[in-house]
Protein backbone atom coordinates (compact mmCIF):
# COMPACT_ATOMS: atom_id res chain seq x y z
CA UNK A 1 0.00 0.00 0.00
CA UNK A 2 3.36 2.15 -0.03
CA UNK A 3 2.79 2.61 -3.64
CA UNK A 4 -0.84 4.32 -3.40
CA UNK A 5 -0.05 7.78 -3.49
CA UNK A 6 2.25 8.11 -6.33
CA UNK A 7 -0.33 5.95 -7.89
CA UNK A 8 -2.93 8.44 -6.95
CA UNK A 9 -0.75 11.39 -7.88
CA UNK A 10 -0.23 9.62 -12.02
CA UNK A 11 -4.09 9.22 -11.78
CA UNK A 12 -4.44 13.00 -10.98
CA UNK A 13 -2.21 14.55 -13.49
CA UNK A 14 -3.87 12.25 -16.17
CA UNK A 15 -7.27 13.60 -14.88
CA UNK A 16 -5.76 17.19 -15.83
CA UNK A 17 -5.47 16.07 -19.62
CA UNK A 18 -8.31 16.01 -22.58
CA UNK A 19 -8.90 12.65 -23.75
CA UNK A 20 -8.96 12.68 -27.56
CA UNK A 21 -9.35 9.07 -28.42
CA UNK A 22 -8.35 5.23 -27.74
CA UNK A 23 -6.13 4.52 -30.98
CA UNK A 24 -4.98 0.77 -31.57
CA UNK A 25 -1.23 0.31 -32.32
CA UNK A 26 -0.15 -2.65 -33.44
CA UNK A 27 3.26 -2.90 -35.25
CA UNK A 28 3.07 -5.87 -38.00
CA UNK A 29 4.30 -9.08 -35.86
CA UNK A 30 1.35 -8.68 -33.83
CA UNK A 31 -2.13 -9.44 -33.89
CA UNK A 32 -5.16 -6.83 -32.58
CA UNK A 33 -8.32 -7.39 -30.91
CA UNK A 34 -10.56 -5.16 -31.26
CA UNK A 35 -13.14 -4.70 -29.17
CA UNK A 36 -16.60 -3.12 -30.31
CA UNK A 37 -17.54 -2.34 -26.80
CA UNK A 38 -17.51 0.73 -24.73
CA UNK A 39 -18.82 0.62 -21.50
CA UNK A 40 -21.10 3.81 -19.83
CA UNK A 41 -23.11 2.54 -16.76
CA UNK A 42 -23.07 2.76 -13.58
CA UNK A 43 -20.56 5.55 -13.07
CA UNK A 44 -17.78 3.48 -15.49
CA UNK A 45 -16.33 4.74 -18.95
CA UNK A 46 -14.30 1.70 -20.00
CA UNK A 47 -12.89 1.67 -23.73
CA UNK A 48 -9.98 -0.85 -24.87
CA UNK A 49 -8.63 -3.04 -27.29
CA UNK A 50 -6.11 -5.67 -27.24
CA UNK A 51 -3.44 -6.67 -28.93
CA UNK A 52 -0.43 -10.00 -28.65
CA UNK A 53 3.42 -9.55 -28.88
CA UNK A 54 4.84 -11.42 -31.69
CA UNK A 55 4.99 -15.12 -30.92
CA UNK A 56 5.40 -14.83 -27.23
CA UNK A 57 1.75 -15.99 -26.79
CA UNK A 58 0.89 -12.88 -24.76
CA UNK A 59 -2.04 -10.82 -25.09
CA UNK A 60 -2.09 -7.05 -23.91
CA UNK A 61 -5.02 -5.05 -23.21
CA UNK A 62 -4.83 -1.51 -23.22
CA UNK A 63 -7.54 0.64 -21.80
CA UNK A 64 -8.71 3.96 -20.47
CA UNK A 65 -10.98 4.28 -17.82
CA UNK A 66 -13.03 6.85 -16.31
CA UNK A 67 -15.23 7.53 -13.34
CA UNK A 68 -18.15 9.29 -13.83
CA UNK A 69 -19.81 8.61 -10.69
CA UNK A 70 -19.67 10.50 -7.58
CA UNK A 71 -17.33 8.25 -5.25
CA UNK A 72 -14.21 6.41 -5.49
CA UNK A 73 -13.50 3.57 -7.30
CA UNK A 74 -10.49 1.64 -6.61
CA UNK A 75 -8.82 -0.20 -9.40
CA UNK A 76 -7.04 -3.47 -8.39
CA UNK A 77 -4.91 -4.33 -11.67
CA UNK A 78 -3.70 -7.78 -10.11
CA UNK A 79 -7.25 -9.55 -10.07
CA UNK A 80 -7.99 -8.49 -13.64
CA UNK A 81 -8.62 -11.63 -15.24
CA UNK A 82 -9.07 -12.46 -19.28
CA UNK A 83 -11.12 -15.67 -20.13
CA UNK A 84 -11.32 -17.69 -23.73
CA UNK A 85 -13.88 -19.21 -25.30
CA UNK A 86 -13.87 -22.13 -22.89
CA UNK A 87 -13.90 -20.21 -19.92
CA UNK A 88 -10.64 -20.81 -18.51
CA UNK A 89 -9.51 -17.30 -17.27
CA UNK A 90 -5.81 -16.13 -16.96
CA UNK A 91 -4.37 -13.81 -14.30
CA UNK A 92 -2.36 -11.33 -15.07
CA UNK A 93 1.52 -11.46 -14.90
CA UNK A 94 4.29 -9.71 -13.35
CA UNK A 95 2.29 -7.69 -11.12
CA UNK A 96 2.05 -7.64 -7.23
CA UNK A 97 -1.58 -6.13 -5.24
CA UNK A 98 -1.34 -3.16 -7.47
CA UNK A 99 -4.52 -0.56 -6.41
CA UNK A 100 -5.43 2.65 -7.81
CA UNK A 101 -7.85 4.92 -6.40
CA UNK A 102 -9.54 6.82 -8.96
CA UNK A 103 -11.87 9.82 -7.70
CA UNK A 104 -15.08 10.73 -9.32
CA UNK A 105 -13.86 12.72 -12.97
CA UNK A 106 -10.67 11.33 -12.70
CA UNK A 107 -8.96 8.86 -15.58
CA UNK A 108 -6.69 6.19 -15.95
CA UNK A 109 -5.01 4.94 -19.27
CA UNK A 110 -3.20 1.47 -18.84
CA UNK A 111 -2.00 -2.13 -20.32
CA UNK A 112 -2.84 -5.29 -19.09
CA UNK A 113 -0.77 -8.30 -19.82
CA UNK A 114 -1.98 -11.79 -19.60
CA UNK A 115 -0.80 -15.30 -21.04
CA UNK A 116 -3.74 -17.20 -21.21
CA UNK A 117 -4.34 -21.10 -20.96
CA UNK A 118 -5.90 -21.40 -24.88
CA UNK A 119 -6.15 -25.45 -24.89
CA UNK A 120 -6.36 -26.82 -21.06
CA UNK A 121 -5.86 -29.75 -22.85
CA UNK A 122 -2.69 -29.48 -23.78
CA UNK A 123 -1.35 -27.46 -20.58
CA UNK A 124 -2.18 -30.25 -18.23
CA UNK A 125 -0.30 -32.73 -20.37
CA UNK A 126 2.32 -30.61 -20.99
CA UNK A 127 2.36 -27.46 -19.69
CA UNK A 128 1.70 -25.82 -23.43
CA UNK A 129 -0.84 -22.96 -23.02
CA UNK A 130 -1.75 -23.57 -27.01
CA UNK A 131 -2.42 -21.39 -29.71
CA UNK A 132 -3.87 -18.13 -29.27
CA UNK A 133 -7.61 -18.02 -29.27
CA UNK A 134 -9.85 -15.66 -32.00
CA UNK A 135 -11.61 -14.03 -29.47
CA UNK A 136 -11.12 -13.54 -25.45
CA UNK A 137 -13.09 -11.78 -22.86
CA UNK A 138 -12.30 -9.31 -19.99
CA UNK A 139 -13.79 -9.55 -16.67
CA UNK A 140 -14.36 -5.90 -15.36
CA UNK A 141 -14.64 -6.96 -11.61
CA UNK A 142 -11.31 -5.38 -10.75
CA UNK A 143 -12.86 -2.11 -11.15
CA UNK A 144 -14.18 -2.06 -7.76
CA UNK A 145 -16.46 -0.28 -4.77
CA UNK A 146 -14.57 0.94 -1.66
CA UNK A 147 -16.27 -2.44 -0.02
CA UNK A 148 -13.72 -4.18 -2.90
CA UNK A 149 -16.90 -5.53 -4.89
CA UNK A 150 -16.81 -5.44 -8.19
CA UNK A 151 -19.02 -2.18 -9.50
CA UNK A 152 -20.10 -4.05 -12.77
CA UNK A 153 -20.85 -7.78 -13.97
CA UNK A 154 -19.99 -6.22 -17.32
CA UNK A 155 -17.55 -8.47 -19.54
CA UNK A 156 -15.51 -6.95 -22.70
CA UNK A 157 -15.07 -8.88 -25.47
CA UNK A 158 -12.03 -8.94 -27.97
CA UNK A 159 -12.33 -10.33 -31.76
CA UNK A 160 -9.17 -10.40 -33.95
CA UNK A 161 -10.31 -10.08 -37.68
CA UNK A 162 -10.94 -13.48 -39.46
CA UNK A 163 -7.75 -13.31 -42.29
CA UNK A 164 -5.64 -11.36 -39.79
CA UNK A 165 -6.12 -14.26 -37.34
CA UNK A 166 -5.25 -17.05 -39.89
CA UNK A 167 -2.30 -15.81 -41.06
CA UNK A 168 -0.80 -15.12 -37.26
CA UNK A 169 -1.85 -18.66 -36.46
CA UNK A 170 0.27 -19.81 -39.84
CA UNK A 171 2.87 -17.83 -39.01
CA UNK A 172 3.27 -18.32 -35.32
CA UNK A 173 0.86 -21.46 -34.57
CA UNK A 174 2.51 -24.84 -32.69
CA UNK A 175 -0.20 -27.18 -31.87
CA UNK A 176 -1.03 -28.64 -34.83
CA UNK A 177 2.54 -29.66 -34.94
CA UNK A 178 3.03 -30.97 -31.84
CA UNK A 179 3.31 -34.59 -31.32
CA UNK A 180 3.37 -35.71 -27.29
CA UNK A 181 5.55 -38.76 -26.21
CA UNK A 182 4.15 -40.78 -23.18
CA UNK A 183 6.85 -42.43 -20.58
CA UNK A 184 6.36 -45.82 -20.32
CA UNK A 185 5.79 -46.41 -16.53
CA UNK A 186 4.59 -49.73 -15.22
CA UNK A 187 2.78 -47.44 -12.36
CA UNK A 188 1.94 -44.47 -12.69
CA UNK A 189 -1.17 -41.30 -11.72
CA UNK A 190 -0.53 -38.43 -14.18
CA UNK A 191 2.66 -39.51 -14.97
CA UNK A 192 3.95 -39.34 -11.61
CA UNK A 193 6.29 -41.51 -10.02
CA UNK A 194 7.22 -41.67 -6.24
CA UNK A 195 10.39 -43.17 -5.45
CA UNK A 196 11.76 -42.81 -1.33
CA UNK A 197 9.83 -40.16 -0.33
CA UNK A 198 10.49 -37.94 -3.91
CA UNK A 199 7.77 -37.30 -6.49
CA UNK A 200 8.77 -37.22 -10.01
CA UNK A 201 7.53 -36.18 -13.36
CA UNK A 202 8.31 -36.29 -16.85
CA UNK A 203 6.47 -34.99 -19.94
CA UNK A 204 7.40 -34.92 -23.84
CA UNK A 205 6.78 -33.29 -27.19
CA UNK A 206 8.02 -32.42 -30.03
CA UNK A 207 7.64 -29.69 -32.50
CA UNK A 208 8.95 -30.07 -35.67
CA UNK A 209 12.94 -30.85 -34.85
CA UNK A 210 12.85 -30.12 -31.64
CA UNK A 211 12.00 -32.13 -28.58
CA UNK A 212 11.17 -30.81 -25.05
CA UNK A 213 11.88 -32.64 -22.10
CA UNK A 214 10.08 -31.14 -18.67
CA UNK A 215 11.63 -32.79 -15.77
CA UNK A 216 9.77 -32.00 -12.48
CA UNK A 217 11.15 -32.99 -8.50
CA UNK A 218 9.59 -32.09 -5.17
CA UNK A 219 12.09 -33.88 -2.67
CA UNK A 220 9.73 -35.06 0.71
CA UNK A 221 12.78 -37.35 1.90
CA UNK A 222 15.34 -37.05 4.26
CA UNK A 223 18.41 -36.93 1.79
CA UNK A 224 19.26 -34.27 -0.24
CA UNK A 225 19.46 -35.25 -4.41
CA UNK A 226 21.83 -33.78 -6.79
CA UNK A 227 20.78 -32.71 -10.12
CA UNK A 228 23.52 -32.82 -13.43
CA UNK A 229 21.85 -31.15 -15.96
CA UNK A 230 24.51 -32.57 -18.46
CA UNK A 231 24.13 -36.04 -17.93
CA UNK A 232 20.21 -35.98 -19.08
CA UNK A 233 21.31 -38.20 -22.05
CA UNK A 234 18.86 -39.20 -24.84
CA UNK A 235 19.11 -42.63 -26.57
CA UNK A 236 22.86 -42.87 -24.85
CA UNK A 237 23.71 -39.45 -27.16
CA UNK A 238 25.70 -36.90 -25.13
CA UNK A 239 24.76 -33.34 -26.10
CA UNK A 240 27.40 -30.50 -24.79
CA UNK A 241 24.55 -28.12 -24.70
CA UNK A 242 24.52 -27.97 -21.01
CA UNK A 243 27.71 -28.47 -19.74
CA UNK A 244 28.65 -25.05 -18.61
CA UNK A 245 24.76 -25.64 -15.90
CA UNK A 246 26.17 -26.22 -12.88
CA UNK A 247 24.92 -29.13 -10.35
CA UNK A 248 21.47 -28.22 -8.38
CA UNK A 249 20.65 -29.38 -4.95
CA UNK A 250 17.29 -30.71 -3.85
CA UNK A 251 16.69 -30.81 -0.52
CA UNK A 252 13.88 -31.54 1.60
CA UNK A 253 11.09 -29.89 1.13
CA UNK A 254 12.57 -28.25 -2.13
CA UNK A 255 10.96 -28.30 -5.76
CA UNK A 256 12.94 -28.60 -9.20
CA UNK A 257 11.37 -27.82 -12.06
CA UNK A 258 13.00 -27.50 -15.86
CA UNK A 259 12.75 -28.14 -19.49
CA UNK A 260 15.09 -29.32 -21.67
CA UNK A 261 15.31 -29.32 -25.52
CA UNK A 262 17.45 -31.94 -28.09
CA UNK A 263 17.17 -31.40 -31.81
CA UNK A 264 16.09 -34.55 -33.04
CA UNK A 265 14.66 -35.91 -36.43
CA UNK A 266 10.78 -35.38 -36.95
CA UNK A 267 10.16 -38.90 -37.92
CA UNK A 268 11.05 -39.56 -34.23
CA UNK A 269 8.61 -42.41 -32.72
CA UNK A 270 10.30 -43.37 -29.29
CA UNK A 271 13.23 -42.45 -27.21
CA UNK A 272 15.17 -43.21 -23.67
CA UNK A 273 15.92 -40.71 -21.37
CA UNK A 274 18.89 -41.08 -18.99
CA UNK A 275 18.06 -40.91 -15.79
CA UNK A 276 21.51 -40.86 -14.27
CA UNK A 277 21.69 -37.42 -13.88
CA UNK A 278 19.53 -37.71 -10.72
CA UNK A 279 21.38 -38.79 -7.98
CA UNK A 280 21.52 -38.74 -4.08
CA UNK A 281 24.42 -37.13 -1.99
CA UNK A 282 25.97 -40.03 -1.50
CA UNK A 283 26.26 -40.47 -5.15
CA UNK A 284 23.51 -43.56 -5.33
CA UNK A 285 20.82 -43.08 -8.28
CA UNK A 286 17.89 -42.27 -7.49
CA UNK A 287 16.26 -44.44 -10.18
CA UNK A 288 17.67 -47.90 -10.60
CA UNK A 289 17.07 -47.98 -14.69
CA UNK A 290 16.13 -45.36 -17.45
CA UNK A 291 13.08 -44.01 -18.66
CA UNK A 292 11.61 -44.98 -22.29
CA UNK A 293 8.67 -42.68 -24.07
CA UNK A 294 6.37 -43.29 -26.97
CA UNK A 295 4.74 -41.08 -29.51
CA UNK A 296 0.80 -40.91 -28.87
CA UNK A 297 -1.59 -41.68 -31.32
Amino acid sequence: MRNLPTLFLFVFLWSCNDYKNLIPECDTACLLYSSSQIIDQEGIYFESYAKTSSSKGEVIVVFYLKNKSNTNFTVNLSQAQLATKEHVRSGTIQLNDIEIILAPNQFLMDSLVFEPINSLKLYQAIQHKGDLEKTYSLDLGFIQNKEGIGITEKEVLFSAQEEAYNSYIKSHGEEDLINIFAPQLESKTNQEILTNGVNSKFTAYTIKDTLFITIRIVNHGEEALIITPSAFHINEKASSKYDSLQNIVIRKGDRYSNTFTHKISPKLKEFTLSLSAIKYATGEHLFDQDIHFKKED
